[in-house]
């Protein structure tokens, strides 16, 4: 683990509920190095711990961010959060400091035993194989699922994040990615590599 990367992290230890490193970061931990510049760092929590949250980052500016209304992926805006229960479509909460310094929090759907893709419900993983833990003890999200979150946006650094993560994943992991990327982004370029 990098100083920075234990920097980052050091505002979020003692958030009592289960957390997991997501975006780019994760990547990093799932192939044991740091593969490229992060501007932030991304957990994942259960929505049905968003109270937590709240709780936790009382000193920072919590906003919560409503999606485009027509659905345009990355597009949403940024409005206060005042502790209401969030729902469906709004499963992002940036947690920003006095500096601007940012913790995005990604609120998850856990049902039975799973995790489940929001855009397609029918794309689940079970939280064994969705929940990691790397060599020196950081909980993060499996690197497929957070490809797939990132099909959608096709940002440089996902397709950074694409390459850096592909060589060691599994061939379930392969595959579980490449059936998922069928269902929920039909004709996504990253199949190819996955076949």
């Amino acid at each position: 683990m990098t100083p920075e990367l234990l920097a980052l992290l050091a505002p979020i230890r003692g958030l009592a509920v289960p957390w997991y490193v997501a975006g780019g970061w994760a990547i990093d931990l799932f192939v044991g190095k740091v593969t490229r510049d992060h501007h932030d760092i991304d957990i994942l929590v259960s929505r049905d711990d968003q109270g937590a949250v709240l709780d936790h980052f009382t000193g920072r500016t919590l906003l919560k961010v409503v999606p485009h209304p027509c659905g345009r992926v990355g597009l949403g805006t940024a409005v206060a959060w005042g502790g209401e229960e969030l729902k469906l479509p709004i499963h992002q909460i940036f947690a920003d400091d006095a500096d601007g310094d940012r913790i995005e929090v990604l609120l998850a759907e856990f049902e039975r035993g799973s995790w489940r893709y929001r855009r397609d419900r029918t794309v689940k993983r079970k939280l064994a194989d969705a929940l990691l833990e790397s060599t020196d003890g950081i909980p993060y999200l499996a690197p497929e699922i957070v490809l797939l979150f990132k099909a959608p946006l096709m940002r440089q650094w996902d397709e950074a994040d694409f390459a850096s993560a592909l060589p060691s994943m599994t061939p379930g992991q392969r595959a579980w990615l490449a059936d998922a990327l069928r269902r929920a982004h039909r004709g996504h370029h990253w199949l190819r590599d996955l076949s």
